[in-house]
């Protein structure tokens, strides 16, 4: 849960579901998220709602700003 390429390939996926998710919601779809869970964060009696109220990726604003110019998502 700390190597750096995990954190980034977890950075990189979570941005992928909130674009997905911008583009989805346009034609009524249901949001994408994307949960990194270390294995000691599961139990028998978890739910997966649960699992997201802790565990989900929120994009890292940096990324996002990697692909806008002048405010336009490109």
């Amino acid at each position: 849960m700390k190597a750096v390429d995990g954190l980034r390939k977890a950075e990189a996926t979570s941005l992928w579901c909130y674009l997905a998710t911008e583009i989805s919601a346009k034609a009524g779809d249901k949001p994408w998220h994307y949960l990194l869970v270390p294995e000691s964060g599961v139990q028998d009696n978890f739910t997966v709602s649960g699992l997201e109220v802790t565990h989900t990726r929120t994009p890292n604003a940096d990324l996002l700003q990697h692909y806008t110019v002048d405010g336009n998502r490109v």
